[in-house]
C-alpha cells in the first residue's frame, strides 16, 4: 500500500472534499450549469444558478452551498482560473468526449507539476506524436509558423483533423483553447484524445 505522501506526490488530494475521496466527478451537475451558460459565464453567474435558481434541483439551500463549494473544490468553476477557462472552452466542442476531459482535468497530478501547459502525461501514447519536431525551439508550444510543419511531423495528420488542406489558422483556432495564440502540450494532447473518442 502506498503512503499518503506518495499518493500526494501523485496528484490525489485528501480530506473532506474532491474527486479522490468523495469518489464523484459531478458529470451530470457540471453537465446541467454548463448547458444552460455560454463558455464565458464567471463564476458568480454559475454560483447564483446552484444556490438562487437551484438549476441542479437541490432540496435544500444547505445541499445547494454545499453543492456549489464542492463543485468549485474539484473544477475550480472560474475563468480566471486558466485551467478551467480551457476545460470549459473544450466542452463545447465535442459531446462525447466530455467525460474523458473530464477525466483529464480531474484525475492528473497536476499540483506536482511544474508547468501544467507543457509537463503532460497523455492518456494514449500517440497522442502527442509529432509536436517535439514541430516544436522547433523547444519550448513545450507550437507558434503559427510552427503547426505549419505539420505535414512532416505528423503521421496521421488528416485523421487527427490536422491535414495540410486545412488552413493553419483554422488549425491554431481549434486547438488554441486558452487563446493565447500558441498551441500548448496540452491543448495538443487534449485535441488528440478527443479525435480519438
Amino acid at each position: 500500500m502506498s503512503s499518503t505522501a506518495t499518493q500526494q506526490k501523485l496528484g490525489f488530494k485528501f480530506g473532506r472534499n474532491g474527486v479522490h475521496s468523495s469518489r464523484t466527478m459531478m458529470l451530470a451537475e457540471i453537465s446541467e450549469l454548463f448547458h444552460g451558460r455560454p463558455a464565458s459565464a464567471t463564476a458568480a453567474q454559475y454560483k447564483e444558478d446552484v444556490e438562487r435558481f437551484n438549476v441542479l434541483h437541490k432540496p435544500t439551500e444547505k445541499s445547494r452551498q454545499l453543492t456549489w463549494r464542492h463543485l468549485v473544490d474539484i473544477y475550480g468553476m472560474d475563468t480566471d482560473i486558466p485551467l478551467f477557462r480551457v476545460f470549459r472552452r473544450l466542452w463545447d466542442s465535442d459531446e462525447s468526449a466530455r467525460t474523458l476531459l473530464a477525466c483529464q482535468y480531474l484525475y492528473h497530478p497536476k499540483h506536482q507539476q511544474t508547468n501544467f501547459d507543457t509537463d503532460v502525461t497523455p492518456l494514449h501514447p500517440g497522442s502527442l506524436q509529432g509536436f517535439d519536431c514541430m516544436d522547433q525551439n523547444g519550448d513545450g508550444y507550437l507558434t503559427i509558423k510552427e503547426l505549419s510543419r505539420r505535414n512532416d511531423c505528423v503521421e496521421d495528420a488528416s485523421d487527427r483533423g490536422l491535414d495540410s488542406s486545412t488552413r493553419t489558422t483554422l488549425i491554431l483556432d481549434h486547438l488554441d483553447a486558452d487563446r493565447d495564440l500558441k498551441v500548448s502540450k496540452r491543448e495538443f494532447s487534449i485535441w488528440n484524445e478527443m479525435q480519438k473518442q
